[in-house]
């Protein structure tokens, strides 16, 4: 479906063994992803839930697994990290420090 070429865009028809890839959306509040699983076996499948959905593209039938997880957007991610910080820099003894250092943020060189 993706051409794994320099281009990196989405053909029109590909080879049946083409390979698929796993989208990531990473929005505000939640995550979305989705894919097309790989089974061990031809009588395994995804459940008729509201987590699967039938796309034809290309000439070809694929059944994706798709969901959107309330809560791991970056918004989220950035309030969690900030209460970490606050609960670290008032867990520090009698004199909190000034600054709490954060290891997923590059260290700055103030002069």
């Amino acid at each position: 479906m993706i051409d794994a070429g320099s281009t990196g865009t989405i053909k029109a028809s590909s080879p049946p063994d083409t390979p698929t890839y796993a989208v990531l959306d990473l929005g505000g509040a939640s995550t979305q992803i989705v894919f097309e699983p790989v089974f061990a076996s031809s009588d395994m499948q995804l459940e008729e839930r509201e987590h699967k959905y039938d796309l034809r593209f290309g000439g070809r039938s694929h059944v994706l697994y798709q969901h959107s997880y309330l809560g791991y957007g970056l918004m989220r991610a950035r309030r969690h990290v900030h209460r970490l910080v606050d609960f670290m820099s008032t867990s520090q003894g009698s004199k909190p420090k000034a600054v709490v250092g954060n290891p997923c943020l590059a260290k700055l060189h103030v002069r």
